[in-house]
Order: structure tokens, then C-alpha cells, then sequence
């Protein structure tokens, strides 16, 4: 059984330290277009040329979501898939990810794909991600990954400091 665990790159994470056994992790980049550059969100983003580039215009900084053939591409290979985005009221990669969704399940009608929306833009998406690796490495089903992670979100969450 192959298991892949997509996040967008709200998700601070290029990698897992220790994937599941038959976990593959994908970071599917967001883009930030400042004046006539983009710059794309992953390990090869050179933040001090952006960062120049955002105080050399005058111009508003705007940012675009993965696309719906991103995350088709980052189906690829699994059988049993969790997406998480960043909140859905921020961006459109929620729904960009729902799209991919329903178009790569008509071609792989059994592959399972189960879409979390993070309803952050923070650490949450981070945490997500953690949490679903570690329920695949448990070793339990499909189902029980989505019902245990389902539960982990609902759970409120305290950060003492």
C-alpha cells in the first residue's frame, strides 16, 4: 500500500525527517508575483532577491495558489493520498486541491484522496502533516486515518510559552 502525504507551501515543510513506511511527502509550491517576477514557493526560493525585488516596486506583492495539474502531478504513485492547504479563506488552494480531487478520481477511481483544509496559515498545516505521518506509521487504514485526524483537528489546541 502507497501512501503520499501533499501539503501546499503553507506548509513550512520540503521534507519529512522520517516518513512512514511507504509515505512519500510532496510540497506543491504557491507563487508570489512582485512587479514582472514570480517567484516560486519551494526549496530553490531565494527570499533575499524577493524581498529586494518587494521594496524596489511600488507596486502590491500578489501570490497565486497551486493549480489544479499541480496537485493532479502530485497524485502520481500513491493509492491512499492526504492533501492539506492552507486555509480556504485565504487562498484558493483548498479549492484548486477539491478540483484535482474529483478530476484525478474519474481516472483513478480507486485511488482515496482525502483533502484537509487547515483552516490556518500558520504552524497548524505543519502539525497536520506531523500527525498524519505518524497515524500511517501506526499502521492503521485509510478510514481510520481520516477519522483519527478528523478528531486531531477538531481538538483544541493550547500554546504555552
Amino acid at each position: 500500500m502507497t501512501w503520499k502525504i501533499i501539503a501546499d507551501s503553507g506548509c513550512d515543510y520540503r521534507q519529512l525527517a522520517r516518513p512512514a513506511i511507504d509515505t512519500t511527502f510532496v510540497s506543491v509550491p504557491l507563487t508570489i508575483q512582485v512587479a514582472d517576477q514570480v517567484f516560486v514557493d519551494d526549496a530553490s526560493l531565494d527570499i533575499d532577491q524577493m524581498m529586494e525585488t518587494m521594496y524596489a516596486t511600488a507596486e502590491a506583492s500578489k501570490s497565486a495558489c497551486p493549480s489544479p495539474d499541480d496537485y493532479l502531478r502530485a497524485f502520481e504513485g500513491a493509492k491512499n493520498i492526504f492533501l492539506v492547504t492552507i486555509t480556504g479563506t485565504l487562498s484558493g488552494s483548498h479549492n484548486s486541491a477539491q478540483l484535482a480531487k474529483n478530476i484525478y478520481l474519474e481516472e483513478h477511481p480507486d485511488t482515496k484522496i482525502h483533502i484537509i483544509d487547515s483552516l490556518s496559515a500558520g504552524g497548524e498545516v505543519d502539525l497536520l502533516v506531523e500527525k498524519l505521518n505518524d497515524l500511517i506509521d501506526q499502521g492503521l487504514s485509510f478510514e481510520e486515518v481520516v477519522e483519527s485526524i478528523t478528531a486531531y483537528q477538531e481538538k483544541p489546541s493550547y500554546f504555552l510559552s
